[in-house]
């Protein structure tokens, strides 16, 4: 493995650059781009990453552990206008439930004795009637 590069000068050596075997598996980190890029597969094996700013990501991403948000209550996932097309999952746990579209603005409240359904337009509330079977 070899070391090269430095902070200081010209942009050209404002960069890490990290060579595999026979100039295998490559890592360069360029400091006056934040840009982090690598020309084959990048595995670290060595803990911890942590990436922070935005980060983009494209083509398939593959989890073999939980994805967890670092805080409670704290982050979403999508925007209004940036929304996931699908959501695959055997069992999904939730606060409340609320649901709108270009329709409609409910939402479905979990009360300790029965459900109710809630217009958020309106402001009316409405029991559903449950009936045991």
């Amino acid at each position: 493995m070899g070391f090269g590069g430095g902070f200081g000068g010209t942009e050209k050596k404002h960069r890490i650059k990290i060579t595999g075997p026979k100039g295998g598996n490559q890592i360069t980190i360029v400091q006056s781009k934040n840009k982090l890029s690598s020309s084959n597969n990048l595995t670290w094996n060595g803990g911890t990453v942590e990436l922070t700013g935005n980060i983009t990501i494209g083509g398939t991403t593959n989890a073999s552990g939980s994805v967890i948000p670092y805080g409670d209550l704290v982050y979403d996932l999508g925007e209004s206008n940036s929304r996931w097309a699908n959501i695959y999952a055997t069992n999904v746990y939730t606060g409340d439930l609320h649901l709108q579209n270009e329709r409609g603005n409910w939402t479905l409240i979990e009360e300790q004795d029965m459900l109710t359904v809630q217009n958020n337009l309106t402001g009316e509330k409405f029991k559903i009637m449950l009936e045991k079977i």
